[in-house]
């Protein structure tokens, strides 16, 4: 699956994105299946003791739904206003992605599936 990974940012961050394939990620697929009001799927995976910096996906405002496929011990992302999100494995958050955030991970890899939604509020 390594070669379907693609660098997100740079070379000062071992961050990478891939969309999820039946045949490489068939649980996060049939997931998908199941609650087809999620889309535009990216399986995100960031290195051990790397950082996300502060950031925020710009002019627009917009939604993402950010489910922690695992969440390394150590790892913390924050988002303003809110602060520190408590992200356990299997939680989903719709983050407001306009407003400025931040990742700093553990000492493993951190993968996480983010997606954007029609209204299921």
């Amino acid at each position: 699956i390594q070669e379907k990974w693609e660098w997100l940012y740079d070379d000062r961050w071992r961050y990478f994105w891939t969309v999820p394939k039946k045949e490489d990620f068939p649980t996060i697929h049939e997931y998908l299946e199941q609650n087809p009001y999620y889309k535009n799927p990216v399986v995100a995976k960031l290195g051990p003791s790397e950082r996300i910096l502060v950031h925020d996906h710009g002019n627009t405002p917009q939604y993402l739904y950010n489910m922690a496929i695992n969440e390394p011990e150590g790892s913390r992302m924050a988002i303003h206003p809110t602060g520190i999100v408590p992200y356990k494995p299997g939680d989903i958050y719709k983050l407001y992605v306009h407003n400025k955030h931040a990742v700093i991970n553990g000492g493993e890899w951190r993968y996480h599936l983010m997606m954007k939604a029609e209204d299921i509020d």
